[in-house]
């Protein structure tokens, strides 16, 4: 399975260009911190076996 690493350059080229242009993300890391805790509210029920509420 190829998998391409597209997605991961143009974020980072989009971090860089916000850094250095001195303006906001289009996703800002808030939306990326709910992701991972989504992510991680999956893994939990998997684990458990219980429903996990996520608001």
């Amino acid at each position: 399975m190829n998998i391409s690493s597209e997605g991961h350059r143009r974020q980072l080229h989009e971090l860089t260009d916000a850094i250095l242009g001195g303006r906001h993300l289009t996703a800002p890391g808030s939306e990326g911190k709910r992701a991972v805790e989504l992510i991680c509210a999956v893994y939990e029920s998997a684990r458990t076996g219980t429903s996990i509420h996520f608001l």
